[in-house]
């Protein structure tokens, strides 16, 4: 289930979506028209840290690496986080291993 946080005087919106649910991935395509390339970034447990900039969608599409809380082997790993702007809303994408 994702959920929505309206900011400036409700003008804009924060969406906070839990990628392990493929039905709301879904409908973000088509309540929101991302495209499928933006998503398939955001949604990659392996993807890179960088920004991108789509000018024919008008989306920005942010990822950067967070630690996760458990060690591994005696170190820290990290995860991709990934935040999409388009229009008046900002989305952020959530699974297990950044949560």
């Amino acid at each position: 289930m994702d959920s929505k946080q309206t900011f400036n005087q409700e003008m804009c919106s924060w969406i906070n979506v839990d990628s392990t649910q493929s039905h709301e991935v879904k409908r973000l395509r088509e309540s929101y028209a991302i495209s499928d390339e933006m998503l398939t970034y955001a949604l990659d447990d392996n993807e890179r840290a960088r920004v991108e900039y789509d000018p024919m969608e008008k989306a920005l599409l942010l990822i950067f690496n967070v630690p996760n809380l458990l060690k591994k082997d005696n170190h820290y790993e990290t995860s991709p986080m990934a935040f999409i702007l388009k229009d008046h809303y900002f989305f952020s994408f959530v699974n297990e291993r950044t949560a």
